[in-house]
């Protein structure tokens, strides 16, 4: 069986709220003329699974079997740790595979500095924790260090004597008087988090899959504003295996597609909580603007290009466009298989960030497996988008839920939930609306 990268997207853009639904409709498109030699991808998404409640930073809330990786350079897998206020307390628990394995615990500052007295071994008295505890009660004897600064730290777990961690526990306190609860119903939760959380669940049958819930920060595309996903695991199961997100998907060029691993990479981007994010700020108010979308050859003459002719010679060219939102998403669909339909596998997808002014996007003219694409006219279409996530899964055998599940509610599978400040959720019906166009009349040379 082939390993997959795969994804699912979600996005709002518009923020009125005809007849209860979100409506999507800032994009622009453009023709242009390929001498010798968009995307705008949606899932039409109805979340309407029952949702169920979570709370907390640790193995009481991703799972008895999902074995947490220590830190692996490469993998972006430390785990974050937001600091609110001066003085709180970071509390560390954790066990290896035995109770005899070595544990090492390295602290970073919001700068990158180590913290005075890391990398730090755990011990019986302080930090280690029976492999066979359930983790349901407040941890008497957790590794304490103070953050005399906001932001967010860094924990880096290691273990000398082997690769996972059966038991593992971060939690903020107020005081060092304060004993952590991990089960979360006490005390401050939303501050744990990670752009990648690596697992080891050590086999792919339902009673160790996940039913994991993480709250996804992303950007809100104006300043101090945020979206925050709820993604909602029923019976997810991997055996060795990541859970990221990012605003493209895999990287390019099979950006927005779900692709083998082999040729294939992500970038985790987003802070994957395990309760809704403390340091969330409100949603945006205003919708995204797109002004002077066209394509210019890379000699800045006009909009034909001729790739592949004359080596250095008009070989590429940019699509431009202007834009007053920053870390927002642009998608750039162009028509390459000509059928009208944007976004199938026929078609090049252009991807990436926003940034408040001028943006400008260079394509190469060619297709998804590098070949120059033949002679035409050809169209695109621009979309500019807020909050865009999309879950990127690597080496996930399937993404849960069945009707024959133990848990007739798991039959749901995977779910997405827009999660509120209050812990609640909206379920989200997330679409495309009417799109708004700019045309531009192609020539030759």
């Amino acid at each position: 069986m082939n390993s997959l990268l795969f994804y699912f997207d979600y996005f709002l853009t518009h923020f009125k709220k005809p007849k209860g639904r979100y409506r999507s409709n800032y994009s622009a498109s453009a023709l242009f003329f390929v001498k010798l030699p968009a995307l705008l991808f949606a899932i039409v998404i109805y979340t309407t699974a029952l949702d169920k409640t979570a709370s907390a930073e640790g193995y009481f809330q991703i799972g008895t079997a999902q074995r947490l990786y220590e830190y692996t350079p490469g993998r972006d897998n430390e785990i974050g740790v937001d600091i609110v206020n001066p003085g709180e307390w970071i509390n560390i628990s954790a066990c290896g595979i035995s109770d005899t394995d070595v544990i090492s615990v390295e602290i970073r500052d919001p700068f990158g500095a180590l913290l005075s007295g890391s990398p730090h071994t755990l011990t019986n008295s302080e930090g280690k924790v029976s492999c066979a505890s359930p983790l349901d009660t407040p941890i008497s004897n957790p590794y304490r260090v103070q953050a005399n600064s906001t932001g967010k730290y860094s924990v880096r777990l290691f273990s000398a004597s082997g690769s996972n961690f059966d038991r593992y526990d971060v939690t903020v306190t107020s005081s060092d008087l304060i004993s952590p609860d991990p089960t979360g119903s006490t005390g401050i939760t939303g501050r744990v988090s990670a752009i990648n959380w690596y697992y080891n669940a050590c086999a792919f049958t339902e009673a160790t899959s996940a039913d994991t819930d993480y709250f996804v920060l992303t950007n809100g595309g104006f300043p101090n504003t945020n979206f925050v996903w709820k993604l909602d695991l029923n019976n997810l199961s991997g055996c060795v295996y990541n859970i990221s997100s990012n605003r493209i998907g895999v990287n390019p060029p099979r950006s927005g597609f779900t692709t083998a691993i082999s040729g294939n990479s992500l970038t985790p981007e987003f802070p994957q909580y395990l309760a809704y994010p403390a340091v969330a700020g409100p949603r945006p108010s205003t919708p995204p603007t797109i002004t002077n979308f066209h394509f210019l050859d890379d000699s800045g003459g006009d909009i034909a290009f001729s790739p592949g002719v004359t080596v250095g010679v008009q070989d590429s060219g940019d699509f431009i466009f202007t834009t007053d939102t920053d870390e927002g998403t642009f998608a750039i669909a162009i028509d390459v298989d000509q059928d009208g339909t944007f976004g199938d596998e026929g078609d090049v997808w252009l991807i990436g960030g926003t940034v408040i002014g001028q943006n400008s996007v260079r394509w190469n003219g060619t297709d998804v497996t590098g070949v120059t694409v033949p002679p035409g006219n050809y169209t695109a279409k621009l979309s500019v988008r807020l909050g865009e996530f999309h879950f990127v899964g690597e080496d996930i055998e399937t993404s849960g839920g069945s009707v024959n599940a133990s848990n007739p509610a798991n039959g749901h599978g995977l779910t997405v939930f827009e999660a509120t400040a209050g812990g609640g959720t909206i379920p989200t019906r997330v679409f495309l609306g009417r799109p708004h166009y700019h045309r531009f009349r192609p020539h030759s040379k």
